[in-house]
C-alpha cells in the first residue's frame, strides 16, 4: 500500500485518527515564507478552510517574536480594510498579540498576504 499523506514537516503519528489528530502541523512564517488567503469578491468574511489555516498559523506566530505584516486587497479600500481586520481578529483570537500586527492596504484584488517582515513577501 501507499504511505499516509500527511503535511510537510508532521511525524508519522502512532495510533490510529487520535494520533493523527495530535500531530496536526503548526505552520512558521519563517520557514514557510509569506501566507496568502483568498477571499470571495467584494467580501470580507473568512470561510471556513480561510480560519482553519489562520488557526495554524497563529499557532506558529505565537511560538515566536517580531512583527507581522497583514496586507490586504480589495476595491474600495474599505473592503481591503476589512478583510486586513478580519484577519488580525482572528489571529488574535488565536493567541497572537494585536502589537505585533501592522495592517497595511493597496491593491484592488481579492487577496491578504501575511509575511514576516525580512522572510519575504
Amino acid at each position: 500500500g501507499s504511505a499516509p499523506c500527511r503535511a510537510p514537516g508532521a511525524a508519522a503519528a502512532p495510533g490510529g485518527i487520535a494520533g493523527r489528530v495530535a500531530a496536526t502541523p503548526v505552520l512558521s512564517l519563517p520557514a514557510q515564507g509569506p501566507v496568502r488567503l483568498r477571499f470571495p469578491a467584494a467580501s470580507a468574511a473568512l470561510g471556513p478552510e480561510t480560519e482553519a489555516l489562520l488557526a495554524l498559523l497563529a499557532k506558529g506566530l505565537a511560538a515566536d517574536g517580531g512583527s507581522v505584516d497583514v496586507v490586504a486587497e480589495g476595491a474600495p479600500p474599505a473592503l481591503a480594510l476589512d478583510r486586513a481586520r478580519a484577519v488580525a481578529v482572528r489571529l488574535v483570537q488565536e493567541g497572537v498579540s494585536g502589537e505585533r500586527l501592522r495592517l497595511k492596504t493597496g491593491g484592488a484584488g481579492d487577496g491578504v498576504t501575511v509575511y514576516r517582515p525580512g522572510a519575504g513577501a
